[in-house]
């Protein structure tokens, strides 16, 4: 289960094997299928360790500057700032987007924010806030129920 925001709306992803429920704001969940998502949106997982932040963007970082301390979730942080190729997150994203990093002193990630372009034409824009926290925790994930996916 994933908990975050995306352009300003609560964004819930929930996946149960194969199954990835997704809702955005508080509508009803979509169901879709995890392997097929990804095939499809060329998105990779972006699990909370730095090793697997750093193969994601690690090609495409431009520079990569400290800002400072900060606090997620009560905890201190290390917040770092890095422009990157938009695409090492989504192959339809374009230009260069800044990533936003908050790591804690084990290099855990806890927080990443950063904004998509896509499109042509029709351009959008996609920000998305992921925050990571009770690491090692016991978690009750349950499937929706179906009443609750459209």
């Amino acid at each position: 289960r994933l908990d975050g925001t995306q352009n300003g709306q609560p964004l819930t992803l929930v996946m149960v094997g194969d199954k990835l429920y997704t809702k955005a704001g508080t509508g009803k969940y979509g169901l879709s299928s995890v392997s097929a998502s990804v095939a499809r949106l060329g998105l990779a997982t972006v699990r909370p360790d730095l090793p697997t932040v750093v193969g994601l963007i690690g090609s495409s970082v431009r520079s990569l500057t400290y800002v400072g301390p900060d606090v997620i979730n009560s905890l201190a942080a290390q917040h770092w700032r890095a422009p990157v190729d938009s695409s090492g997150f989504a192959p339809s994203a374009t230009g260069t987007t800044t990533v936003e990093l908050w790591l804690d002193s084990s290099d855990l990630l806890r927080q990443i924010s950063y904004s998509l372009v896509s499109g042509g034409i029709a351009s959008t824009t996609t920000s998305v806030t992921v925050t990571y926290g009770d690491f090692n925790s016991t978690v009750d994930i349950a499937e929706p129920d179906p009443s609750e996916a459209r």
